[in-house]
């Protein structure tokens, strides 16, 4: 029993230490998906790095950020734009802006 509220504890410290927010973890799951799809095209140097410090992190970014992953995360790569494979006029783009679209809702 111990040795599970010591776990618990070290994974609450680890959390409140900054490993991330939930939109810097949503934000990951969507990047791994493009890159497991292989982007269009690279980014210029210095291009898409963040700078700073990451933007606020609410209960309602997080859901909507979750979502939008969870979107990522089941879409065939011909549907997700900025993929080599990406196809507008196919059904997979379809059904993946349908799921963008009820996240937002």
């Amino acid at each position: 029993m111990q040795k599970i509220v010591a776990l618990s504890f070290v994974a609450v410290l680890a959390t409140l230490a900054g490993c991330g927010t939930p939109c810097e973890a949503a934000a990951d799951k969507q990047q791994a998906k493009i890159d497991s799809c292989g982007a269009a095209e690279a980014p210029a140097e210095g291009e898409g790095e963040g700078e700073g410090e990451a933007p606020a992190c609410d209960e309602e970014d997080a859901a909507l950020a979750e979502c939008n992953a969870a979107c990522y995360e089941e879409a065939d790569c011909k549907g997700i734009p900025g993929t080599k494979d990406f196809d507008a006029t196919g059904t997979e783009f379809t059904d993946f802006g349908a799921c963008v679209a009820k996240c937002a809702e």
